[in-house]
């Protein structure tokens, strides 16, 4: 079974490391805005260890460009986590084959790449966010034992429905 592994300050600097790296390898392109979100950006956050990264790009009329030039540097597409229309989704392995890194393509200002923003922001809100997601996580691995698509699927529907109680969103 998977655990959570505890908030750690090294999470910054991989972001960073992936940062650079996207911008080197995305020079040229209509970048708008690279942020570290996921639960390795939240200081208290129990993480699976992966860094998150949200691209925020000018428009989706450029997500084939830019899908092509990170596919050619390495990183995996995945398709049956992308929707052309709002985002694409790309991971990035080290040479174990484990994921270090998940990057997510999307247009900046959409509603995709707001929703995504709101929940960091909801996270950084209160301690009490950071517990609860904390605990409703490890229960998650723990019943679906480590089976990491059915803990996504899961995790996403709990999500959205916080998502959903913000007033932002409704």
């Amino acid at each position: 079974m998977k655990n959570l592994l505890p908030f750690d300050n090294k999470w910054k600097e991989f972001y960073a490391y992936e940062k650079a790296l996207l911008l080197h390898v995305l020079k040229g392109q209509k970048i708008v805005n690279i942020e570290h979100v996921g639960a390795t950006s939240v200081v208290m956050c129990g993480t699976c260890g992966t860094i998150d990264v949200l691209c925020g790009i000018q428009t989706s009329l450029d997500f084939i460009t830019i899908k092509n030039i990170l596919i050619r540097q390495g990183y995996t597409f995945i398709e049956n986590q992308s929707d052309y229309l709002s985002h694409l989704l790309f991971v990035r392995r080290n040479p174990n084959k484990q994921i270090v890194a998940t990057i997510r393509l999307v247009e900046y200002g959409s509603d995709v790449y707001n929703r995504i923003m709101a929940f960091k922001y909801y996270l950084k809100e209160r301690d009490s966010n950071v517990r609860k997601y904390n605990e409703f996580r490890s229960a998650l691995l723990e019943k679906y034992n480590g089976d990491m698509s059915q803990y996504q699927i899961v995790k996403s529907d709990y999500i959205e429905s916080i998502l959903n109680d913000f007033c932002v969103f409704k």
